[in-house]
């Protein structure tokens, strides 16, 4: 049997396309110009790819910085503003008239009140049972208190 179609590596036997031009390329060597051009576009387009990547990371650090800009900018505004706190603070008439708007006085000693105490009714008494009496009226004993324990005590 005798083969009639052209053999495989002929040109009319190839398809047209990129891949086919690509291995052409490749067969013909460095010395072709279509794989100088391709080498050339690869070249460029990593160039490129790298280039994008850089400017996008320095705009990304522009950004960044900015941000801190900002920030130190509302920090030294509010640094500003505990300082006029604190001298306002520092001023007497500022810290009376706080005090003032609280209730409180300043400069004043403070009141003590002394309850009055009644003679002690017996020497055996402790010290605050006068008191005790003065207040309720009535001063608990031995009875009463034995009286109270068995009233609530524990049945």
């Amino acid at each position: 049997m005798l083969n009639t179609h052209p053999p495989v590596y002929h040109p009319a036997a190839r398809a047209p396309g990129l891949w086919p031009a690509l291995r052409d390329a490749w067969q013909a060597g460095l010395k072709s110009g279509f794989f100088h051009f391709l080498l050339i576009l690869v070249l460029a387009s990593g160039l490129t790819c790298l280039y994008v990547w850089q400017t996008t990371a320095i705009s990304t650090i522009e950004h960044d910085t900015d941000v801190l800009h900002a920030r130190i900018r509302q920090i030294e505004r509010e640094n500003v503003a505990l300082i006029v706190q604190v001298a306002r603070w520092h001023a007497p008439g500022y810290v009376a008239q706080k005090a003032a708007e609280q209730g409180l006085v300043s400069g004043q000693s403070p009141l003590y009140v002394q309850l009055p105490t009644a003679p002690a009714a017996a020497e055996h008494e402790p010290a605050g049972a006068a008191l005790w009496r003065q207040l309720t009226g009535w001063m608990p004993t031995a009875k009463t208190a034995e009286a109270g324990s068995l009233a609530f005590g524990a049945r």
